[in-house]
């Protein structure tokens, strides 16, 4: 049973960890005042969803984000409006300005992976050229004996 577990993880590792991020999102507005601030927190499983899932995961991630906070607002609207004192604008920037950075990493790491993959690409295709000009001239050789 355990090892059954163990599999399904690794092999769905990117289903389960955005689902596990989605629920942290959630119990993370449920228990924070600050709703405003946090609904910028769900752009990290969409980001994530878009990178590992594709556009039809991505979107349906994006509903359930979407219904999260609309539940959230039915529920308790008055915590989205922001307050009047100025630590209640202070914490709202600062969890801005924090999302904002956390989102800049995220998408610098894809940024990176992707040029990591566009590099191994091109040396591939340098190593396929070489080995089709080896090949012509092995090919050459055995029509000219």
């Amino acid at each position: 049973m355990l090892e059954r577990i163990k599999t399904f993880l690794i092999r769905n590792f990117e289903r389960v960890f955005i689902f596990v991020v989605l629920v942290s999102i959630a119990l993370i507005n449920y228990y924070i005042p600050y709703k405003i601030a946090f609904l910028n927190f769900f752009y990290i499983p969409i980001l994530l969803a878009a990178y590992y899932l594709g556009k039809r995961n991505t979107l349906y991630g994006a509903v359930l984000c979407i219904f999260i906070a609309f539940i959230f607002a039915y529920r308790a609207p008055e915590s989205f409006f922001p307050g009047n004192t100025k630590f209640d604008v202070f914490f709202n920037i600062s969890t801005w300005a924090c999302f904002l950075m956390l989102t800049g990493i995220i998408l610098g790491a894809v940024q990176e992976r992707l040029l990591s993959e566009y590099k191994k690409i091109e040396k591939l295709n340098m190593d396929l050229d070489q080995n089709e000009k080896e090949l012509r001239k092995a090919n050459e050789s055995l029509l000219e004996n």
